[in-house]
């Protein structure tokens, strides 16, 4: 989770709420039957209002239903909104609010196509939440000089990497994100410092994504940095990463060379401990 936006104003995001009643009360029935142009026009309009899947949030001014300080945890950044996930979040907040009486958790989830709008939206008029997630890459990227970071607060963790063959790579989880460990080739390695850094979108040496002294290690955070889709090993046109979604490619350094995606894939922080073990975090 990102964490507490500090120093803001409350008051202006009643406006959007107010906007949502009225665009949702503009697609009420029409007392004569409408035309088929008249109710895709409707559908059309009322699509936009569609934004909260949970309730509107509740004012932190005043005591929670459980008497508590009202805490509001916004999530639709990353994949929290999805149907699978809401029911898990929702319940982790009913069961932490009556464990107690002293915060009362509100949960806030949005469609990740509108998420980020709406919580532009929420800074701007002085009213964010106090607690962001889970957050993906591109919402990380748009929100990150506005969020506390606490990976200094997460704990780190360690892997053993003496059963990866050279050539191949796997895929370990670290704070819950996928993270690829590749034990790259020399053929890799010297096909990844011979492009040079005018054919780069995003320039970054190799030499600057790895260890020193453990040049074939290469460890990124296994999510597309367009919309955080998980790319695939040893494919597309330059022997790197290929994502299924909308196409990017990545050469053999993780590096972004074609599609949409902004920037490389991101190299977490770890060091190693010994020639086959890293602590990630």
């Amino acid at each position: 989770m990102e964490s507490r936006f500090a120093g803001m104003r409350r008051g202006l995001v009643f406006a959007s709420l107010i906007s949502l009643i009225a665009a949702a009360c503009a697609t009420s029935t029409p007392s004569t039957a409408p035309s088929a142009a008249e109710s895709q026009a409707a559908a059309s309009a009322a699509a936009p209002s569609q934004v909260a899947i949970t309730p509107a949030p509740i004012n932190n001014d005043q005591p929670g239903p459980n008497g508590g300080k009202v805490i509001r945890w916004f999530i639709g950044l990353g994949t929290g909104g999805k149907p699978d996930q809401i029911a898990a979040e929702v319940k982790v907040a009913d069961d932490f609010n009556a464990s107690q009486k002293e915060i009362y958790l509100s949960v806030e989830i949005y469609d990740n196509r509108v998420a980020s709008n709406q919580l532009q939206i929420e800074i701007a008029a002085g009213n964010p939440p106090d607690i962001i997630g889970p957050v993906g890459v591109e919402g990380l990227n748009i929100f990150r000089s506005q969020v506390l970071d606490l990976s200094s607060l997460v704990a780190s963790q360690k892997y053993d990497m003496s059963k990866i063959e050279t050539g191949s790579a796997v895929t370990i989880k670290w704070r819950g994100t996928p993270v690829f460990v590749r034990n790259r080739t020399q053929k890799e390695i010297d096909e990844a410092r011979a492009v040079p850094m005018d054919q780069l979108k995003d320039p970054e040496k190799d030499e600057d994504r790895v260890q020193k002294g453990h040049d074939n290690w290469l460890v990124m955070v296994a999510l597309c940095t367009h919309l955080g889709c998980i790319p695939v090993g040893e494919s597309g046109e330059f022997g790197g990463w290929l994502c299924p979604c909308h196409g990017s490619q990545y050469d053999t350094s993780g590096r972004i060379r074609k599609g949409p995606a902004p920037k490389n894939l991101v190299i977490p922080p770890y060091k190693f401990l010994t020639d086959t073990k890293i602590q990630i975090g």
